[in-house]
């Protein structure tokens, strides 16, 4: 059953543009112009392994001549912009969207005409479609979307994962040999890193929702485990592609991660957990920028987990923010702040799978870097030193103390209730033994998956 446009409106427009197309080729009026690309190809030694994508010999890039109709495009646009039916199209935008329907009617046009004639369109249904993927690209009607996210900070040891509406797999060597316009914006510089992996969703949706998508996606695996998750590019487009792959590319950070994590084929399992639990869970202030100075105290302590991640700044001062994060989640008051927090916190992580007599202990060492980047300062060399001699790397400790953060953001974005009513329970139980069973309930949930 042949697709119905969503705007019947259209109609007079589309038969005067495919009337005029087929015109101008009878009379060899509309002559195609040139384009140049660079086709990427990569070095022989590809592999992928434990550290993601090897390739010593990187990229090398040849001018390569496609057919181009842009130009002939803006001829035969111009010519239908002095129609009726080009006035009746405007009208009906402007029914939908007041104010902007000359510009949605010319655009459909520099759209829909180079794809008739490059050949991707060869008949009225697959005008229709590619008519309503336009409309769908800015009205609330869903329609199956899709994007490709090339992703940094994590590697996988399987090939592929699947979850759901999402796909994480291996970066393959066609991922990386693109062809790109010469005069727009490369999606990755030269020097940029290598994808550890690559995302692939796949859903019916509203026009922003799979923009909202990437980054909650990132927000997602940024809490699996400590890495310095971001994506470098992601392609985009609106329903099922008749000829070709994505419509257009969006490009994101291109700085090397300064902490990959791997995902072993047995920590699948948790993912799968991971992902069904926290994926309607994720508050939107996560990943969307906020609108008020107003935060709950939830988002602040991600933004402190986000800058100690994939900031490259001080030991102190990476460490100093994983500490405030956890300060964030688990203190209301700056009463015997270090105790109170490594008291807390080891509480609670003795219900997440860690020793909570090293979590006090280590949180101490902690304090020391949090107070020294409070004061405009770093350690003495004596504190630092005796750290290095305790841990056999400062690393040691700040993925620790990070991951503690980590933990406490998954448990507290698994309990219902607030964080004031959390620290109450958590002190209660300090003084009475007898209410352990409470914290317990509240935090061994999201132990199977932190």
């Amino acid at each position: 059953m042949a697709e119905q446009l969503t705007i019947p409106e259209l109609q007079p427009l589309l038969k005067t543009l495919t009337a005029a197309i087929q015109r101008h080729v009878r009379q060899q009026a509309l002559r195609p112009g040139v384009a140049e690309y660079i086709q990427h190809t990569v070095s022989r030694d590809f592999s992928y392994g434990a550290d993601g994508v090897t390739a010593n010999g990187g990229l090398t890039g040849r001018r390569v001549n496609e057919v181009d109709w842009t130009y002939a495009s803006l001829i035969l646009g111009r010519e239908l912009s002095q129609t009726s039916e080009f006035v009746e199209a405007i009208a009906a935008f402007e029914n939908n969207e007041p104010g902007i329907g000359s510009t949605r009617a010319s655009n459909l046009i520099s759209v829909i005409v180079p794809k008739i004639l490059q050949g991707e369109i060869q008949n009225e249904e697959q005008l229709v479609v590619q008519v309503n993927r336009y409309i769908s690209s800015f009205t609330g009607s869903a329609t199956e979307r899709a994007a490709k996210v090339e992703l940094l900070g994590l590697v996988l040891e399987g090939r592929e994962i699947q979850l759901p509406n999402c796909s994480l797999r291996q970066t393959r060597r066609e991922d990386l040999e693109k062809r790109e316009y010469v005069l727009s914006r490369k999606p990755a510089a030269i020097g940029s890193p290598w994808p550890g992996a690559i995302a692939e969703i796949s859903r019916v949706g509203h026009a922003n929702e799979i923009h909202d998508d990437i980054p909650k996606l990132v927000t997602m695996l940024r809490l699996f485990d400590v890495g310095s998750v971001n994506f470098s590019v992601y392609w985009y487009r609106t329903g099922t592609p008749l000829v070709g792959d994505y419509d257009t590319h969006h490009p994101g950070a291109h700085v090397f991660p300064s902490l990959v994590y791997r995902i072993l084929v047995s920590d699948e399992p948790r993912l799968q957990r991971f992902w069904t639990t926290l994926w309607s869970s994720i508050p939107k202030e996560f990943y969307r920028p906020a609108a008020t100075r107003d935060v709950s105290s939830l988002k602040v302590a991600y933004e402190r987990y986000c800058a100690a991640i994939l900031r490259t700044d001080s030991y102190e001062e990476r460490l100093a923010n994983s500490m405030m994060g956890l300060e964030a989640l688990f203190m209301s008051d700056n009463q015997e702040l270090m105790f109170r927090c490594r008291l807390r916190v080891a509480r609670v992580m003795s219900h997440l799978n860690e020793n909570p007599e090293e979590v006090f202990d280590r949180l101490r060492d902690g304090y020391d870097a949090r107070n020294a980047f409070a004061h405009g300062d770093r350690m003495s060399s004596s504190k630092f030193n005796a750290q290095i001699k305790k841990y056999g790397d400062v690393e040691v400790l700040f993925r620790f103390v990070t991951n503690l953060l980590r933990k406490g953001l998954v448990a507290s974005l698994s309990i219902p209730d607030g964080k004031t009513s959390v620290i109450q329970a958590i002190d209660a139980a300090l003084v009475d033994p007898k209410r352990e069973a409470s914290i317990a309930a509240l935090f061994c949930p999201a132990a199977t998956i932190a």
